[in-house]
This record gives C-alpha cells, sequence and structure tokens, in this order.
C-alpha cells in the first residue's frame, strides 16, 4: 500500500464524521429543531416563563438558539435555530429533558438523496440509471481533482462552468508573457494547440467557418464548435446552483485544453477534426499539469505517437478515458484500445445498450450517451448523442472517486467493473457504471462508535442494567454489545442496524464483580470499528461490603492547601482498621491507619501543588478491602489573563467587527466583558478570540477566569472606541450591547441612534424580568460561572431527584455582593470564595466565589465541593443576617433615632459614640479576621439603615 493511500485512509477516518454531518442536513434542516412545549407554558428558546409573568427560568445546560419562531398560532409549538449547530441529535436529547417540554425532533426533511438545484437537472433523468443523488451524499467533487478535457475548445465564461474552470494560479493571462516559465504563454486557464495549414486544406478541398481560429496557438482555449463545451459540462458543469445542468462532478475543475477545430468537407457536410500533433501536444500539456483525468471524445487509427504521450500521462498516475466510437460495430477505435485508456461505450440512459455504440470485449464500462442535454458555447445548451457524450460521465465518475480515493487505472476499471450493471451489447456484456455503489465498495474506513452510559469507572447494582452506544457510518449493518469480566466474555448481543448513524440501548442481567464493556460496529462491506478504548464498571449487591471514597470526589481540583479525605466502609464486621494512602507518582506523602469505623476522615496539608492519588483500604485479620484510587489536584496559582488585542484606546472608524484576543496561564472557564455584560464565554487552556460586531461608542473591556481549582485571575481593563464614519468624533455615551452572546458573527451593539422593532421590543420585556438560571447536576460538579442582575437566581441539584436549591443575588453594595441561599447570607467582595453546607451539617458541599464585580451586575461562580466543617470556626463569609439586622448595637442605635435625637451637635452625642467605641471593641475582640471583613462591609450597610443622619434635620 502506497503512502499516499495510507495518508488518504487516515483522513477517510476525519470524513466520515464530516460526512455523517452532511447526511444530517440531508435527514433534517441544518441547525434546527421542532420544540412542542406543555400545555399552559409559553416557550421563548431555551427559557420559558413562570411565576406569573415575573421571573424567567433559564435552563443554562441546554443550547441557547440563535432564533425561535412559532409554527402555528396559539399552539406552542416552535422551530428552534443554532447558527453553530453541530449534532442535532444532542440538542434534541437535551431538550427532552426539560419538564415544560411535551416533545422534541429533530425538523425533518423527506426526501432520499440529493436532488440539485440546477433548473434543467429534471432534463438529466440519465443520472439516476448510475447513481449519481446518491453519490452527491458522499462527493460533490473537489477543485483539487482536475479533469482536462482536449476537444474543440470550452466556453470557459458559461455561466454553467466558469466557477469549475481550472485556475494555472502562477500564470497570468497575458499571452505576452510566461509568468510561470513553463513554456505555455498566458496560460491561466488551459490551452490552444490547434494550429493548422490552410493552405494545404484548402487544397483539398476543404472550407472554415468565418471567425474560428485555425492557426494560432495561444493561452486562450475558446471553443468554436460546442462539442469541446458540451462534454466540460457533462463532466464538470457547476452543481446545485440554479442555473442549467449538473455536471457529474460538479464541484470538479475543468481544464480546458483545445487540439479540435470544425471544417467543411468538400461535400458541404461540418466535420469536427484533430490533428495528431495538437494531440499530442494537448495531452503533455495535460500531464504536465498534473491533470487527474484526461477525457477524449475522439477517436480513429493507430498513432504511435498519440500511444507514446499517454504512456508517459499514464505513468504519471493521470486516469485516461477515451469514447469508444459510434460505428454501432466492433471494430477498434484509438486511443480507446490502448491498454492504458479506459474504453467507454455508450447506452440509452435506461440501462439498455446504444445502437450506434461501438462495442467488443476491448470496451471496458459504459455510461449513458443517449440525448444528453449540458452546456454548449455562446452560454447555450443543447442535446447530444453518442459515446462522446458517455465519455465525460464516465471522466466525471472517476472525478468523484478520485475526490475521496488515491486510484490508478486498474484500481477504478475494477471497480467499475465489479459494482456495475451487465449490459449486452449483441453477445458482449459491458458493465454500465454504477457511482455510488463503486463508492461503497471502495470504503475502507471502519464505523465510529462512542460509549453512552454507563460511563467509565461506573459502579452499579446487581440485576438489570442498560447499555447505549452510537456508530456512525457511510452503510451500517451490525452492532455489537460485548460485556467482559475475569474470565472472558460475560455477555454479549449483535443486532442488525442501517443507515449512517444509530444509538442502541441494550440490556444485560450483571452479578457482583468487575467488568469492562464496549461495542463493535460493522458496514456492509467488512469494516469493523470499537470505541477506542473500554469502559470499566463493577456490580455489586446492595448488601455486600464497599469501601466508598467520599471526599474530595474522583477528579477534584482545590486551591486549600489543608485538605480533609473522607471514606466509608458499609460494614466494619471482620474490619479493624482503615489505611489512608496519599502518594503522587514519585513519593508517598501519607500513610496512615486508623481504628475503623463507618465513616473515617482523615486530614493532610499540601505544600506544594500538584497531582496526587488518594485511597482508603480496610484491614481486618484474614482480609483486606480496597476503596479504589482517587485523583485529586492542588492547584493554589492564580491565573495570569493578558490582553492581547485590540490595544487600550484604540480606535475604529464606523460599525465594524472587533477582534478580540487574550490569553490565560492555565485551564481556566473565561468570560469576556465588555460595557459591563459578559458578551462570550471560553473553557481554554491558552489562548481566545473572538469576533463581535459594535456600533459607534465608547467601550470598555476585560477578561476573567475561573481555573479549575477555583482561583480567579482578573485581566487589566482596556477600552477602545468607534467613531461614527461622518463626523470622526467620539460619541458623548457608550452605547450598551444589545445581548450577551448570540451567534457567529457576535453580539449586536445598540446604535447612539436607536431604532425600534418587534425583536428590540420583545427583549426589552425579556430584560425586565428577573432570571432564574436552571444548570445541570453536571454544571455544579464542574464548575459553573453567570453573570447576575439583583434578583436574578441560579437553580441546582447536588443530585437528581434531591432538593432545588437557588443561589440569589440580593444586592450589590460599595465594593461587594451580598448573596442569599437559604436562610443564609453571603457577603464577597471580588475574589473572595465562600463555603457553604446545605445538606449535611457536618461538610461544606458548595463553593461561591465572586469573579468580578460592576453597577450593573456580577460575576459569580459556584461549584460542588465536599469538605469536612472543622470547629474552629466559620470558612469564608457565609452568616446569619439577623446577626446584624437584630446585634444589641443596631437595636440601641435605633432606639436614640427614634427619640429624635441626631448627630449634628446635641452633645448627648459625646456619650453616645462612647458608648459606641465600647461595644465595638467588645465584638471586636471576639471575632475571627475573615468575620471582621465581613462585619465591617455588613456594619457599613447597617450604619445607613439604622442611624445615618436625616439630612434635612441636619441642615434645620
Amino acid at each position: 500500500m502506497s503512502k499516499k493511500r495510507v495518508m488518504v485512509i487516515f483522513s477517510l477516518i476525519l470524513l466520515v464524521s464530516a460526512f455523517c454531518s452532511f447526511i444530517s442536513a440531508v435527514n433534517y434542516a441544518p441547525g434546527e429543531i421542532i420544540v412542542q412545549y406543555k400545555e399552559g407554558v409559553v416557550g421563548n428558546g431555551n427559557s420559558v416563563f413562570v411565576d406569573g409573568g415575573t421571573r424567567l427560568k433559564v435552563y443554562t445546560y441546554v443550547p441557547v438558539p440563535d432564533e425561535s419562531e412559532q409554527i402555528v398560532a396559539g399552539k406552542e409549538l416552535y422551530t428552534l435555530r443554532f447558527d453553530r449547530a453541530e449534532n442535532i441529535s444532542e440538542i434534541v436529547e437535551k431538550y427532552k429533558t426539560l419538564s415544560e417540554v411535551a416533545y422534541a425532533e429533530p425538523n425533518y426533511i423527506f426526501e432520499s438523496f440529493v436532488v440539485p438545484s440546477d433548473s434543467d437537472y429534471d432534463l438529466q433523468g440519465w443520472m439516476k440509471s448510475i447513481g449519481l443523488e446518491q453519490s452527491w451524499n458522499l462527493t460533490q467533487g473537489n477543485k483539487a481533482v482536475s479533469i482536462a478535457v482536449i476537444d474543440t475548445g470550452v466556453d470557459w465564461n458559461h455561466p454553467d462552468l466558469a466557477l469549475n474552470i481550472w485556475n494555472n494560479t502562477d500564470e497570468g493571462c497575458d499571452g505576452a508573457f510566461d509568468l510561470d516559465g513553463n513554456g505555455y504563454f498566458g496560460d491561466c486557464r488551459g490551452y490552444d494547440f490547434v494550429d493548422i495549414d490552410i493552405t494545404l486544406y484548402e487544397e483539398w478541398g476543404y472550407g472554415f467557418e468565418a471567425g474560428e481560429d485555425y492557426t494560432t496557438i495561444d493561452g486562450d482555449p475558446a471553443d468554436f464548435n460546442g462539442h469541446g463545451t458540451h462534454v466540460a459540462g457533462i463532466a464538470g458543469g457547476v452543481l446545485d446552483n440554479g442555473v442549467g445542468i449538473a455536471g457529474v462532478c460538479g464541484n470538479c475543475s475543468v481544464m480546458p485544453v483545445r487540439s479540435g477545430f470544425q471544417i467543411k468537407t468538400p461535400s458541404g457536410g461540418m466535420v469536427g477534426s484533430l490533428e495528431i500533433d495538437d494531440v499530442v501536444g494537448a495531452v503533455y500539456y495535460a500531464l504536465e499539469n498534473n491533470a487527474s483525468v484526461i477525457s477524449m471524445s475522439f477517436g480513429g487509427g493507430d498513432s504511435q505517437s498519440v500511444h507514446d504521450a499517454l504512456i508517459a500521462a499514464y505513468e504519471q498516475g493521470s486516469v485516461l478515458v477515451a469514447a469508444s466510437g459510434n460505428s454501432g460495430g466492433n471494430d477498434v477505435q484509438y486511443p480507446c484500445g490502448y491498454d492504458e485508456v479506459i474504453c467507454v461505450g455508450a447506452t440509452d440512459g435506461v440501462n439498455n445498450p446504444a445502437s450506434y455504440s461501438t462495442y467488443g470485449d476491448w470496451v471496458d464500462v459504459a455510461a449513458p450517451g443517449s440525448s444528453i442535454y449540458s452546456t454548449f458555447f455562446d452560454d447555450s445548451y443543447r442535446s447530444l448523442t453518442g459515446t462522446s457524450m458517455a465519455t465525460p460521465v464516465v471522466a466525471g465518475s472517476i472525478g468523484l472517486l478520485l475526490s475521496l480515493f488515491d486510484l490508478n487505472h486498474d484500481e477504478v476499471v475494477s471497480v467499475f467493473q465489479t459494482t456495475g450493471l451487465g449490459v449486452n451489447f449483441s453477445g458482449v456484456v459491458i458493465q454500465q457504471i454504477n457511482v455510488s455503489g463503486a463508492l461503497l465498495s471502495l470504503d475502507e474506513v471502519a464505523p465510529l462508535v462512542t460509549l453512552e452510559n454507563p460511563i467509565n469507572g461506573t459502579i452499579l447494582l446487581s440485576g438489570e442494567n442498560n447499555f447505549s452506544c452510537s456508530a456512525s457510518d457511510w452503510q451500517l449493518d451490525l452492532l455489537t454489545l460485548t460485556v467482559h469480566n475475569t474470565s472472558g466474555i460475560f455477555y454479549q448481543e449483535m443486532r442488525n442496524v442501517s443507515g449512517v448513524a444509530t444509538t442502541q440501548t441494550f440490556s444485560a442481567i450483571l452479578s457482583s464483580g468487575d467488568y469492562y464493556w464496549n461495542c463493535v460496529a460493522g458496514d456492509e462491506v467488512g469494516n469493523e470499528g470499537a470505541a477506542l478504548s473500554n469502559y470499566s464498571f463493577s456490580v455489586s449487591d446492595p448488601d455486600e461490603v464497599l469501601v466508598s471514597l467520599n471526599s474530595p470526589l474522583n477528579a477534584t481540583y482545590t486551591n486549600n492547601s489543608s485538605t480533609d479525605f473522607n471514606c466509608s466502609i458499609s460494614s466494619i464486621d471482620d474490619y479493624t482498621t482503615m489505611n489512608f494512602i496519599l502518594e503522587n507518582s514519585s513519593f508517598v506523602f501519607a500513610n496512615v491507619s486508623a481504628a475503623i469505623k463507618e465513616e473515617n476522615n482523615f486530614s493532610y496539608s499540601f505544600s506544594e501543588e500538584g497531582t496526587y492519588f488518594w485511597n482508603c483500604a480496610a484491614r481486618g485479620v484474614n482480609n483486606s478491602l480496597s476503596g479504589g484510587e482517587f485523583v485529586v489536584s492542588y492547584d493554589a496559582t492564580t491565573p495570569v489573563v493578558s490582553l492581547t488585542e485590540p490595544a487600550d484606546d484604540v480606535a475604529y472608524t464606523g460599525g465594524r467587527d472587533v477582534s478580540f484576543s487574550f490569553s490565560v496561564s492555565e485551564e481556566s472557564f473565561c468570560n469576556l466583558s465588555v460595557g459591563g455584560s459578559v458578551v462570550r464565554s471560553f473553557s481554554l487552556a491558552s489562548e481566545g478570540v473572538a469576533n463581535i460586531f459594535y456600533d459607534v461608542g465608547n467601550y470598555e473591556w476585560s477578561v476573567s477566569c475561573v481555573d479549575r481549582a477555583g482561583n480567579a485571575g482578573v485581566s487589566s481593563t482596556r477600552n477602545f472606541v468607534i467613531n461614527n464614519p461622518v463626523s470622526a468624533a467620539p460619541p458623548s455615551a457608550p452605547s450598551a450591547p444589545a445581548s450577551g452572546g448570540g451567534s457567529s458573527g457576535g453580539s449586536s451593539i445598540a446604535s447612539s441612534s436607536p431604532s425600534v422593532n418587534l425583536a428590540d421590543s420583545k427583549k426589552a420585556v425579556l430584560d425586565t424580568l428577573t432570571k432564574s438560571y436552571m444548570i445541570s447536576d453536571q454544571q455544579v460538579v464542574d464548575g459553573y460561572s453567570n453573570q447576575l442582575h439583583a434578583g436574578d437566581d441560579i437553580s441546582f441539584k447536588f443530585l437528581e431527584g434531591e432538593e432545588l436549591f437557588a443561589l440569589r443575588l440580593n444586592e450589590i453594595g460599595a465594593g461587594y455582593a451580598d448573596f442569599i441561599i437559604g436562610d443564609q447570607s453571603i457577603i464577597l467582595e471580588v475574589g473572595e470564595r465562600a463555603k457553604v453546607s446545605l445538606t449535611n451539617e457536618a461538610y461544606y458541599d458548595l463553593a461561591v466565589t465572586l469573579v468580578s464585580l460592576t453597577e450593573k451586575g456580577v460575576e459569580v461562580r459556584l461549584q460542588k465541593i465536599n469538605e469536612k466543617i472543622v470547629s474552629e470556626g466559620i470558612t469564608g463569609f457565609a452568616v446569619d443576617e439577623r446577626g446584624i439586622n437584630e446585634g444589641r448595637l443596631y437595636q440601641l442605635l435605633g432606639i436614640i433615632k427614634q427619640k429624635g435625637f441626631n448627630l449634628g451637635g446635641n452633645l448627648v452625642v459625646v456619650g453616645v459614640i462612647i458608648v459606641v467605641v465600647c461595644i465595638l471593641f467588645i465584638e471586636r475582640r471576639y471575632l475571627e479576621e475573615e468575620i471582621k471583613k465581613l462585619h465591617i462591609l455588613g456594619h457599613r450597610e447597617k450604619f445607613n439603615t439604622y442611624i445615618k443622619p436625616d439630612q434635612e434635620k441636619v441642615s434645620s
């Protein structure tokens, strides 16, 4: 197997996924799904109005559509459009999980094969007989594949050919220059080799067409006859452009090489002719310019010089195709008769032999050639009949094959002959090509397989369990589930499948033990593929003794140097000690034993950042039991966020796309904020780039990032201005972002001269609502960030079926934000992190970080943790709001204020101040350092509430 062929095979592995996306576009509208909301629910993209229309519930774990359209008035049935959707099936499944959704499905298109939009395609019914519509599902050609048409020239600016005409990018079209030094002057789109001796032809009684070029060799291969243009349109007319006809390889390049001309015979008839020396020149030109296919719709006697040229092209790798002739007999024509050339006979378009076609065992394949409608010179179209028309059908079909596979002459002939339809030409059976069958038979790529559920490392209970996997391929045939244990195959089930993509769910009854599983998919030509690695899982009986690693969870990142580890055992019978081990790849940091309890706690203080492995093992006199191994990473370094562009204070003119770029020192979740609003979010490890449209205005921008351990880093702040293109003067006030995100092309920004439309009105209504962002269990585990305004909340569960919690932004103060969750208040400054206990008094299970803060809103991040609460005090700033509202100090000051005392000059003030100072001094002695910070912020707000002087009284 050649190196090039190996590279093609590897490329095809990537091609399958791209192909499946293309097929999806055929099976349903690109980027669209249909959603039926339940009765009484008003749908709006991924949101629904609730609570009497005052709060908008926003599901953050389903993709946000770029557009939504109500299908039928009065029915909650919507089309949702996603500009950048890559997997509509996944989006549909996510929408099905929403409680407000009755059903969701792709926006299916009911058609079997690609039918191009070319206006005269209905005149090309012969294409169906060789499977071209099915073939265009797989490929429509490739500009890198060039088909040299050696004929009477090509009308290269024909509207149905111009986009596909081969372009010699190193050469100009001026015939006075040879810029690429190949010896052909001005050959920007091919060459004209016709140079005949007119005097000699006249002596023999031939006549000439007025205006045709008979004597000038140049870089203009224009067609004066129409035959070459007709051939070119069949092989490579532009496909699916709404104009005229569809070419067989509608996205291949057509290389016009003129060596034919039209003359009048002595009897007065017109005949297309080619001189041997011109043909030889044309063949060498095609091979020198690396033509993939050379199409020759002409024939005659044997010529050594033509044969030598064709041998040279054959040895270089060009695939040669020629017409067998229109004699209706079996006399050999050349160049079709040469072994190096694929010889083409003609059928009638409905799988019968054409009566005019020359045939014989020297003819390799057949293709439709009767009444073929195609391009003609002077931007016109015409139907022609003959093996001259069948030849470009085969040439274009070879172009389709070469767009995907690296094939030589023999391989092309073999695949057409083994997949074609046998047609009887007076006792000689010639295979009519089947292009789709040929493509599918060449499929050497194994199906792609993805294991869906259960995920790697899952613990299941004994009994019946489900396994689901997905597969994609051109032609699926089988999908097999295999479950292994230490003894070999434990369970196996095979299913017949079809199509290009499938997801199957299998069921298996399992007993306790350790297992791994995979799925194997096979296609119709015998290729098999499995997931890249097996997924392991274990099965236990409900009453079986297990050691469980509880916290921190596997793959946890932490920025706390002092970390608590918790493990448990379901039964302590026969076990006496629990051993805790902490290590990395080269060193054991802890190996501690303690008397066993059902729940066991250990602590360790990290001194160095890095990745660690931890485990608990229960030990008895005669047995031991391990909990496995979890990974925890300690990272206390704040991510460094650096802005690249635009430069600070850069000025642009006129509304435009602004290119933002930045870098972050480690893997982080980052938000790009412009004008105080998050306009784009990124999950990245190094560089982030966004292009967003902005109208005239002044803008301030920055980037904030939170790494996987919860460390928050904020960039510097930069400004840019977009001036009015007329006045070039900066506007007086910045424009406000119209939306916080959006499709490719960026967020639209409101102009300083706003206009009113339905979209703006709808957005204005939405902006008046407070929002409840519904996030998934997995988002809580991975960490979730969002921009909140006062009154907005983030709703979540830790596990399916558990209590629903809501973190609400209560208020934004001077340099801090106050959040409420349950009966707890969390007051944070930028960069600070609080830990909250919601489900277990002994453990913190949620971390809340204030990433950034503006007057308009805050960016907050929350993440599930599992950290034992130590008795030394409160971690973070989670406190009971009543501790401030009902404190002795403020009760006393409130009474003083109610009695009419003001602080503007009364002698009583001196006594009041002494009392205040004493009480504050006494309270301060009992506050931990973090509580001090909290209460300073709290006291500041409560001072404004209870004792701030009334300005009217002070002034009086």
